[in-house]
Protein backbone atom coordinates (compact mmCIF):
# COMPACT_ATOMS: atom_id res chain seq x y z
CA UNK A 1 0.00 0.00 0.00
CA UNK A 2 1.17 3.51 -0.80
CA UNK A 3 1.01 5.19 2.61
CA UNK A 4 1.63 8.58 1.01
CA UNK A 5 -2.10 8.87 0.31
CA UNK A 6 -2.78 8.38 3.99
CA UNK A 7 -0.12 10.91 5.00
CA UNK A 8 -1.43 13.59 2.63
CA UNK A 9 -4.75 13.54 4.51
CA UNK A 10 -2.81 14.56 7.66
CA UNK A 11 -4.53 12.05 9.96
CA UNK A 12 -3.42 13.80 13.17
CA UNK A 13 -5.49 16.86 12.22
CA UNK A 14 -8.73 14.93 11.67
CA UNK A 15 -9.64 15.28 15.35
CA UNK A 16 -10.34 18.93 14.49
CA UNK A 17 -13.42 17.76 12.61
CA UNK A 18 -14.24 14.71 14.73
CA UNK A 19 -14.60 16.22 18.22
CA UNK A 20 -16.81 19.24 17.38
CA UNK A 21 -19.26 16.98 15.53
CA UNK A 22 -19.13 14.49 18.40
CA UNK A 23 -19.84 17.31 20.86
CA UNK A 24 -22.82 18.51 18.84
CA UNK A 25 -24.18 14.99 18.50
CA UNK A 26 -23.79 14.06 22.14
CA UNK A 27 -25.52 17.25 23.29
CA UNK A 28 -28.88 15.68 22.38
CA UNK A 29 -30.49 12.25 22.49
CA UNK A 30 -28.45 10.85 19.63
CA UNK A 31 -29.33 7.20 20.17
CA UNK A 32 -33.10 7.63 20.28
CA UNK A 33 -33.64 6.45 16.72
CA UNK A 34 -31.81 5.20 13.67
CA UNK A 35 -32.42 8.35 11.60
CA UNK A 36 -30.79 10.51 14.28
CA UNK A 37 -27.78 8.24 14.40
CA UNK A 38 -27.53 8.17 10.59
CA UNK A 39 -27.75 11.98 10.47
CA UNK A 40 -24.97 12.19 13.04
CA UNK A 41 -22.68 9.87 11.07
CA UNK A 42 -23.41 11.81 7.88
CA UNK A 43 -22.46 15.05 9.68
CA UNK A 44 -19.25 13.33 10.75
CA UNK A 45 -18.54 12.18 7.20
CA UNK A 46 -19.20 15.69 5.84
CA UNK A 47 -16.79 17.23 8.35
CA UNK A 48 -14.10 14.60 7.68
CA UNK A 49 -14.36 15.03 3.91
CA UNK A 50 -14.09 18.81 4.23
CA UNK A 51 -11.07 18.43 6.54
CA UNK A 52 -9.35 15.95 4.20
CA UNK A 53 -10.14 18.13 1.19
CA UNK A 54 -8.72 21.14 3.03
CA UNK A 55 -5.56 19.27 4.01
CA UNK A 56 -4.96 18.03 0.47
CA UNK A 57 -5.70 21.43 -1.03
CA UNK A 58 -3.32 22.94 1.51
CA UNK A 59 -0.59 20.47 0.51
CA UNK A 60 -1.10 21.38 -3.15
CA UNK A 61 -1.21 25.18 -2.75
CA UNK A 62 1.63 25.37 -0.24
CA UNK A 63 3.84 23.41 -2.64
CA UNK A 64 2.71 25.62 -5.52
CA UNK A 65 3.70 28.74 -3.56
CA UNK A 66 6.90 27.17 -2.27
CA UNK A 67 6.00 27.53 1.41
CA UNK A 68 6.42 23.83 2.25
CA UNK A 69 9.95 23.30 0.95
CA UNK A 70 11.82 24.46 4.07
CA UNK A 71 9.76 22.97 6.88
CA UNK A 72 11.79 21.30 9.58
CA UNK A 73 9.26 20.82 12.37
CA UNK A 74 6.21 19.69 10.40
CA UNK A 75 5.12 16.38 8.91
CA UNK A 76 6.35 15.71 5.40
CA UNK A 77 4.39 17.39 2.68
CA UNK A 78 3.77 14.90 -0.10
CA UNK A 79 3.60 17.34 -3.03
CA UNK A 80 6.54 19.52 -1.96
CA UNK A 81 8.75 16.44 -1.58
CA UNK A 82 7.66 15.11 -4.97
CA UNK A 83 6.21 11.93 -3.46
CA UNK A 84 2.75 12.55 -4.92
CA UNK A 85 1.82 14.37 -8.10
CA UNK A 86 0.44 17.84 -7.52
CA UNK A 87 -2.20 17.22 -10.17
CA UNK A 88 -3.37 14.02 -8.48
CA UNK A 89 -3.53 15.62 -5.04
CA UNK A 90 -5.45 18.60 -6.42
CA UNK A 91 -7.97 16.36 -8.22
CA UNK A 92 -8.50 14.17 -5.13
CA UNK A 93 -9.01 17.27 -2.96
CA UNK A 94 -11.71 18.47 -5.37
CA UNK A 95 -13.29 14.99 -5.28
CA UNK A 96 -13.31 15.07 -1.46
CA UNK A 97 -14.95 18.50 -1.40
CA UNK A 98 -17.52 17.51 -4.03
CA UNK A 99 -18.24 14.32 -2.07
CA UNK A 100 -18.73 16.46 1.04
CA UNK A 101 -21.36 18.48 -0.84
CA UNK A 102 -23.19 15.31 -1.92
CA UNK A 103 -23.06 13.92 1.63
CA UNK A 104 -24.32 17.26 2.96
CA UNK A 105 -27.30 17.25 0.59
CA UNK A 106 -28.10 13.64 1.49
CA UNK A 107 -27.88 14.59 5.18
CA UNK A 108 -30.48 17.32 4.67
CA UNK A 109 -32.81 14.89 2.92
CA UNK A 110 -32.48 12.34 5.74
CA UNK A 111 -32.77 14.83 8.58
CA UNK A 112 -35.37 17.19 7.16
CA UNK A 113 -33.25 20.13 8.36
CA UNK A 114 -33.66 23.59 6.90
CA UNK A 115 -32.32 24.21 3.42
CA UNK A 116 -30.30 27.11 4.85
CA UNK A 117 -27.63 24.49 5.45
CA UNK A 118 -26.94 24.38 1.70
CA UNK A 119 -25.31 27.85 1.60
CA UNK A 120 -23.58 27.08 4.90
CA UNK A 121 -22.17 23.83 3.48
CA UNK A 122 -21.12 25.56 0.27
CA UNK A 123 -19.38 28.23 2.34
CA UNK A 124 -17.55 25.52 4.30
CA UNK A 125 -16.42 23.94 1.04
CA UNK A 126 -15.37 27.27 -0.46
CA UNK A 127 -13.38 28.14 2.67
CA UNK A 128 -11.66 24.73 2.51
CA UNK A 129 -10.33 25.82 -0.88
CA UNK A 130 -9.73 29.45 0.14
CA UNK A 131 -7.74 28.46 3.23
CA UNK A 132 -4.56 28.37 1.13
CA UNK A 133 -5.93 28.70 -2.43
CA UNK A 134 -7.13 31.60 -4.51
CA UNK A 135 -5.98 35.20 -4.77
CA UNK A 136 -6.43 35.96 -1.04
CA UNK A 137 -5.61 32.79 0.92
CA UNK A 138 -7.06 33.29 4.38
CA UNK A 139 -4.36 31.30 6.19
CA UNK A 140 -1.64 33.60 4.81
CA UNK A 141 -3.51 36.75 5.81
CA UNK A 142 -4.07 36.18 9.52
CA UNK A 143 -7.65 34.96 9.15
CA UNK A 144 -7.15 31.19 9.16
CA UNK A 145 -7.63 30.64 12.88
CA UNK A 146 -10.77 32.79 12.95
CA UNK A 147 -12.42 30.72 10.22
CA UNK A 148 -11.29 27.45 11.80
CA UNK A 149 -12.91 28.44 15.12
CA UNK A 150 -16.10 29.63 13.41
CA UNK A 151 -16.60 26.69 11.06
CA UNK A 152 -14.79 23.74 12.65
CA UNK A 153 -15.78 24.89 16.11
CA UNK A 154 -19.11 26.66 16.48
CA UNK A 155 -20.43 25.69 13.04
CA UNK A 156 -19.68 22.00 13.46
CA UNK A 157 -21.08 21.77 17.00
CA UNK A 158 -24.24 23.77 16.37
CA UNK A 159 -24.75 22.47 12.83
CA UNK A 160 -24.65 18.88 14.04
CA UNK A 161 -26.95 19.67 16.95
CA UNK A 162 -29.50 21.38 14.69
CA UNK A 163 -29.41 18.67 12.02
CA UNK A 164 -29.77 15.78 14.45
CA UNK A 165 -32.44 17.71 16.39
CA UNK A 166 -34.30 18.23 13.11
CA UNK A 167 -34.30 14.47 12.67
CA UNK A 168 -35.87 14.16 16.09
CA UNK A 169 -38.17 17.19 15.54
CA UNK A 170 -36.97 18.65 18.86
CA UNK A 171 -35.84 22.09 17.73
Amino acid sequence: MNWSWVYVTRPKTLVASFFPVLTGGLSIDLFSNLKALLSFFLCMLFALLVQIGTNMSNDYYDALRGTDFNRSNAPSRMVAKGILSSCQVYKISICCLFSAFVVGCFTLVISGATLWFIPFGLLCIFLAYAYTGGAFPISYNGLGDIFVILFFGFGAVEGTRIIVSSTLNTL
